[in-house]
């Protein structure tokens, strides 16, 4: 038997150590990586906008929800409070206790409006039964404004009736 050979194919120390640490990633070079994953795709998740649909529904959602607690507000104060809007958003005028200050929501889709455009919040625990419709301007190429319709029995909370 040739001793030479087996010499030559021993493992060494120093050969152990280079074949340790050619065999991978280490644990630092992993979470590197993944951080730069993790910081792009939140960036693009930020990034991506809502569609114009979305943003009428959130517009009516927090119409009914301002309504609601304009509501609640009026009944607070045994006052009438006054809603209007525009092109823009609501104002409610009365809307901070006890005083004729105004409080302005902005719409979050720009192309957004309302019918009736105002109306009257009393402070009676039981009103009539309303319905305020919320148009979104078509795009280029649409047809035709899409409503979304709040309600409320007079008893009951806004809230959207989505078709």
């Amino acid at each position: 038997m040739n001793t030479t050979n087996r010499i030559d194919q021993t493992v060494t120390p120093q050969r152990a150590f280079t074949r340790a640490t050619q065999g991978g990633f280490t644990l630092i070079e992993l979470l590197v990586v993944v951080t730069i994953v993790c910081i792009g795709s939140a960036l693009a998740v930020l990034s991506i906008r809502p569609s114009q649909s979305r943003q009428s529904v959130q517009n009516a959602e927090q119409f009914a929800a301002v309504l609601d607690s304009v509501r609640d507000l009026a009944r607070a104060q045994s006052s009438s409070i006054i809603w209007q809007c525009d092109d823009l958003g609501v104002t409610i005028q009365g809307a901070l206790p006890y005083t004729l200050q105004t409080k302005r929501y902005i719409w979050q889709n720009s192309s957004a409006s309302c019918e009736p455009n105002q109306g009257v919040i009393g402070p009676e625990p039981i009103t009539r039964a309303q319905s305020i419709s919320i148009y979104t301007k078509p795009l280029e190429g649409s047809s035709a404004d899409k409503a979304l319709v709040i309600t409320t029995n007079g008893l009951g909370p806004f809230k959207l009736v989505l078709n």
